[in-house]
C-alpha cells in the first residue's frame, strides 16, 4: 500500500499564526486600517445599511396680502434612501504536506532544523491580502489593478502589456503595472458589457509601466481595466468611489440625477498641484456648506509625491522670528486649521482628497479565518479527484466604505506627476 501522510497538528500550528498575522496585516494596509480610525465604524450584516435622506425641500412659500391672504399650496419634502453593502474578499491558503514538513511541522524535522519558519508562509499570504485591501480602499469598487495602454490580440507567451500612468477622471490609471504581480492571473474587461474579454498570466512584473504576460485567451483592448479574475465591479467600495465628481452609480444612486452626490473638484488637467489649489478646495467646502468651519479639521489623503512637491514649492517653510533662518522642509506637516494629512503611497498619484467626518467603514467580517462549518483543513481533490497532498483554508474579510454627507468632501485631481516621485518611478523592484 502507498504511504499515507497523516496531519495531526494543523490546528495547533495554525491558530497562533493567525493571531500574529493580524499585526502583519495592519502594517501592509495603512490606508485601509487608518480609515477605521478616521471614520465611524459600523458592524453590519450582509444586507448592509440603508441611509434615508430628504431629496427635496418643503415648499409653498407665500407672501400674503390683504387682497390675497391665502397661503400657497404646501409642497412637502420628499424622502429617499440609498444602500451600502459589504463585499466579501477571500484568499485561499494552500499548503503542501512536504512544505509543512520542511518548516518543522507535522512529521518533519525539529524546528531547530527547519529550512524556514511557518511564520514566513503566513506572512507572505497575509501581506498579499493586506496590500489588496489597500488597493480596494483607494479605489472605486471596480477592482481595476491597472489600465491597459496597449492591445494584445494574439494568444501566446512573452508579450508586453503597457499600462497607463496618465492622470484620468477615474481612479486607477496612474499606477502603471505596479499592482500587477508576477505569477498571478488577471482579466481584461469590456466596461460597456461588464464581461471579461481576455485572460492573462503575468510572467514578469519588474518594470513599473509594463508587464510581460502570457495571453491565455481572448484579447486585451487598450483603455480597458485589468482586474482580478471575475473581479470587475465586485470589489469593496473605496474612498474614490464614494467621494468623486464623475457620474456613477454610488450606493445605488445615479449621481448624474442626484448631482449633490458629486463632490466639488479642482480639475488640474495635468498641471502642477499647488498651495493655491489646497486653499481653493477648502474655500469650496466653505461655500458649499455656508459654514466657515468646514475649512478646518479635515482629513487630507494624498501621496508622498504630491506632498513632497508642495514642500519643494516652499509649503511648510516658515520663520519663527524675523531674524532667524527659514526652517527647512519638515517630513511631517499639519495645517494650522487642524487638517490631518495622510501620505498614502497606494493612493492615486494625481489626487488630493479632503473630507470631514462623513465616511463610515462597514465591516461584516474582520480579516481572519473564514470557517463557518467548523471543519479543519480541507484536502484538495487533485487532478484525479481522489485527494492530493495539498490542504487549504480560506482567509478573508467583508467590508465597504459608505458616505453619509458628500457635501463634506472636495478634491483636486488630474495633477501633473512630471518630476514627482511616484510608485511608477520608485517602488518595489527598483
Amino acid at each position: 500500500m502507498p504511504e499515507v501522510g497523516t496531519v495531526t497538528n494543523w490546528v495547533d500550528w495554525y491558530q497562533p499564526q493567525l493571531v500574529r498575522s493580524k499585526d502583519w496585516y495592519k502594517l501592509r494596509a495603512p490606508l485601509w486600517n487608518a480609515i477605521s480610525e478616521i471614520t465611524d465604524a459600523e458592524v453590519v450584516s450582509q444586507r448592509g445599511v440603508r441611509f434615508f435622506f430628504n431629496k427635496t425641500q418643503a415648499g409653498g412659500h407665500t407672501l400674503p396680502t390683504i387682497s390675497q391672504p391665502d397661503n400657497n399650496r404646501f409642497i412637502s419634502s420628499q424622502s429617499d434612501s440609498m444602500w451600502a453593502v459589504p463585499q466579501l474578499y477571500t484568499i485561499p491558503l494552500v499548503l503542501d504536506l512536504l512544505l509543512l514538513n520542511d518548516a518543522g511541522g507535522n512529521n518533519g524535522p525539529k524546528k531547530a532544523q527547519a529550512m524556514f519558519t511557518i511564520q514566513d508562509i503566513i506572512k507572505q499570504t497575509t501581506g498579499a491580502a493586506a496590500q489588496h485591501q489597500d488597493f480596494f480602499a483607494c479605489g472605486n469598487g471596480s477592482d481595476a489593478m491597472a489600465y491597459a495602454a496597449s492591445s494584445l490580440t494574439v494568444v501566446g507567451a512573452g508579450q508586453t502589456l503597457t499600462c497607463s500612468t496618465a492622470a484620468a477622471s477615474d481612479p486607477g490609471h496612474t499606477k502603471g503595472a505596479v499592482r500587477l504581480k508576477q505569477n498571478q492571473y488577471y482579466q481584461s474587461y469590456d466596461t460597456t458589457t461588464g464581461l471579461p474579454e481576455g485572460t492573462i498570466l503575468v510572467t514578469s512584473s519588474n518594470n513599473k509601466t509594463t508587464a510581460t504576460v502570457t495571453l491565455l485567451s481572448g484579447v486585451v483592448t487598450s483603455g480597458n481595466p485589468i482586474c482580478d479574475v471575475g473581479g470587475y465591479n465586485g470589489a469593496p467600495m473605496g474612498i474614490t468611489g464614494v467621494l468623486d465628481n464623475v457620474n456613477r452609480i454610488m450606493q445605488g444612486r445615479d449621481t448624474s440625477v442626484d448631482t449633490i452626490l458629486n463632490i466639488p473638484t479642482v480639475s488640474l488637467s495635468n498641471t502642477k498641484f499647488t498651495v493655491t489649489d489646497r486653499e481653493t478646495i477648502k474655500t469650496m467646502l466653505v461655500v458649499l456648506n455656508m459654514d466657515d468651519g468646514m475649512r478646518g479639521g479635515l482629513t487630507n489623503i494624498t501621496t508622498p509625491g504630491l506632498m513632497s512637491d508642495l514642500r519643494k514649492q516652499g509649503y511648510g517653510f516658515h520663520r519663527t522670528q524675523g531674524d532667524e533662518a527659514v526652517v527647512d522642509i519638515s517630513k511631517i506637516y499639519k495645517d494650522a486649521d487642524g487638517t490631518r494629512i495622510m501620505e498614502i503611497a497606494d493612493f492615486e498619484e494625481d489626487r488630493s482628497l479632503f473630507f470631514k467626518s462623513n465616511l463610515q467603514k462597514h465591516t461584516e467580517l474582520e480579516f481572519g479565518d473564514i470557517n463557518p462549518d467548523d471543519l479543519q483543513w480541507r484536502n484538495l481533490p487533485g487532478v484525479n479527484s481522489t485527494g492530493s497532498r495539498s490542504f487549504y483554508r480560506m482567509w478573508g474579510t467583508a467590508w465597504t466604505i459608505a458616505v453619509t454627507d458628500t457635501m463634506a468632501g472636495a478634491q483636486a485631481k488630474g495633477a501633473s506627476t512630471t518630476g514627482i516621485t511616484t510608485q511608477v518611478v520608485t517602488g518595489l523592484g527598483n
